[in-house]
């Protein structure tokens, strides 16, 4: 923070952050219901969660330092 860093890096991973914590938010109160509706067990969507997180939090940071590091780069 006080030293001369990296701006586009820092925010970068700062939008990545907080897009996968919104991502995460909505597919964690969305699956078990949509698992519930196809009459499933919810309980089974706990895993699935992590799965999906996991691929998409890579997929979004990637894409994210691409596109921001493309623009100002």
């Amino acid at each position: 923070m006080f030293s001369d860093g990296d701006i586009v890096a820092a925010g970068a991973i700062a939008i990545a952050a907080f897009t996968i914590v919104m991502t995460s938010v909505v597919v964690g109160a969305a699956l078990p219901l949509v698992l519930q509706r196809c009459n499933l067990d919810p309980a089974h969507a706990g895993p699935v969660i992590q799965v999906i997180m996991d691929i998409s939090g890579v997929a979004i940071s990637c894409s994210t330092c691409a596109a921001l590091f493309s623009m100002f780069k």
